[in-house]
């Protein structure tokens, strides 16, 4: 008897398969990449009309004074956290060991979670220094736990005060 597409069952190359959804999934992040930085600088490209010539293409644009105030007091905040971070880290290593041997990652990487709630380039920066289940931990604490007392704190605490229960759901969603 024979077994219809029996062959294309053979020929089934499960790390084939896995490698070339890998690579279509980086294709359409690239691509949306792509379209965030072309409507970001679309954007940009419209403020500046409209703060150079005067003429407001589209309206409801929030005013680049305002956007640039919240950019520089996001840029502060995570200006410090580096210093920070290395002080920290300096003050309270041992402590970070013990802390890292129950759960199996290193002093570098219990730090680099500690950071994250600054920003998540602060995990990328001592990346190399963390060992592997350090990696994939901080990683996926990046996922929901980063920026919470960084950027988004400041953001929300600035603009909406009512919204401090996102904070609390983004530290409880781990």
């Amino acid at each position: 008897m024979k077994i219809p597409y029996l062959k294309y069952v053979l020929r089934f190359n499960a790390k084939k398969t896995v490698k070339s959804l890998i690579l279509s999934t980086e294709k359409v992040y690239n691509v949306f990449g792509k379209l965030i930085v072309s409507l970001s600088s679309v954007g940009l490209l419209l403020q500046g009309i409209n703060v150079i010539f005067g003429v407001r293409l589209v309206s409801g644009l929030a005013p680049l004074s305002e956007s640039t105030v919240i950019v520089v007091k996001i840029a502060l905040v995570l200006g410090g956290a580096y210093p920070m971070l290395a002080l920290i880290n300096r003050i309270f290593k041992n402590i970070f060991e013990k802390i890292g041997e129950k759960f199996g990652i290193n002093s570098v990487s219990v730090a680099g979670i500690l950071g994250s709630l600054a920003s998540n380039l602060l995990i990328f920066g001592t990346f190399k220094e963390m060992n592997p289940k350090g990696k994939v931990v901080c990683t996926a604490f990046g996922v929901s736990g980063a920026f919470v007392f960084g950027g988004q704190l400041g953001f929300v605490s600035g603009v909406a005060p009512e919204m401090i229960a996102f904070i609390i759901s983004k530290l409880t969603a781990e």
